[in-house]
């Protein structure tokens, strides 16, 4: 902003005017700098959270041995077999011996 041309009692205001404005551009940057810094920072907490969690959790395996001890009794993913060569169809058997479909 440039206040050449005005009368001094204008002059001083505008010049104030002029100063808000830098301010004010300088505060907006200063505040974008500091929330992408926190943004970097949060992100990267949250990576190494989910990396943490990613550790814990178990193996597909595990998790469909889990679904088929609790739906199933007695069966284990070790025991599937696919039915057929599109493996569209599982079977499995039972502590018996019995073929069961899934």
């Amino acid at each position: 902003m440039h206040c050449s041309g005005y009368s001094p009692k204008s002059r001083k205001a505008c010049s104030k005017a002029s100063k808000d404005a830098h301010l004010a551009k300088y505060l907006a940057s200063a505040s974008r700098a500091k929330a992408l810094k926190g943004l970097e920072a949060n992100t990267e907490h949250q990576h190494i959270q989910f990396n943490d969690l990613a550790t814990r959790l178990p193996s597909n395996a595990e998790r469909l041995n889990c679904v088929i001890a609790r739906n199933f009794p007695g069966l284990n993913a070790e025991n599937l077999q696919p039915a057929d060569s599109n493996h569209r169809l599982f079977f499995a058997e039972d502590t018996t011996g019995n073929p069961l479909a899934m």
